[in-house]
């Protein structure tokens, strides 16, 4: 059976055993159909129980002990450009999925000691978001919106690599950078809350 054949239960089944945080996503939009912040991961027979009653649901995995960077494109808007901004040696290899909406998510494991901050990353460059927010998550292969399907570029989650130090290490940097640039005067303002837009 091939990962597109699979069932959202089936799934959701393999992934729960895995390890993985599953929650069930609204097929008609990324909705979650769950309460799950902060709250333990659902265990197989609450997963049967839902899929049972909804099959076509998506299937998004909690980032607990996992982050994902998001490359979207959004308009005029496009994160694969913004990629040049990594030094390509530390984006290893790893677990990558298309989205419907020609985007791409790559997957890492959070090395031992992960000290991302903050953990959710939004716009850190342009059509690039991290999620690394334990109560974060991302939809995943083979679920199918109305838009169409995320498709696995690898066989399957176990080609997700742990992310090396220095990768995490760019991402820190880039976002105190891009903190600092923000909170910086324009020239002739004591500080950006005296510096009135007109």
């Amino acid at each position: 059976m091939n990962n597109i054949s699979k069932s959202m239960l089936e799934t959701a089944v393999d992934l729960a055993s895995r390890g993985f945080y599953v929650i069930p996503i609204a097929s008609n939009g990324k909705k979650p159909c769950i309460s799950f912040a902060d709250k333990p991961a659902l265990d197989e027979r609450a997963i049967r129980e839902h899929w049972s009653r909804h099959p076509s649901d998506m299937v998004a995995l909690r980032t607990v002990n996992h982050f994902v960077i998001d490359i979207d494109r959004h308009g005029t808007t496009n994160g694969f450009d913004s990629l040049d901004k990594f030094p390509p040696e530390l984006l290893a290899n790893t677990y990558a999925e298309t989205t419907p909406a020609n985007g791409l998510h790559i997957y890492y494991k959070k090395p031992d000691n992960f000290d991302l901050r903050p953990l959710q990353m939004i716009n850190l460059f342009a059509g690039i978001d991290i999620k690394a927010h334990p109560n974060s998550y991302t939809i995943v292969a083979p679920s199918r919106s109305s838009k169409g399907i995320y498709k696995a570029l690898n066989s399957n989650l176990d080609e997700m690599k742990v992310a090396p130090w220095p990768l995490v290490d760019f991402l820190q940097t880039s976002h105190d950078k891009q903190t600092q640039r923000a909170n910086k005067p324009a020239a002739g303002c004591a500080s950006p809350q005296n510096c009135a837009i007109t």
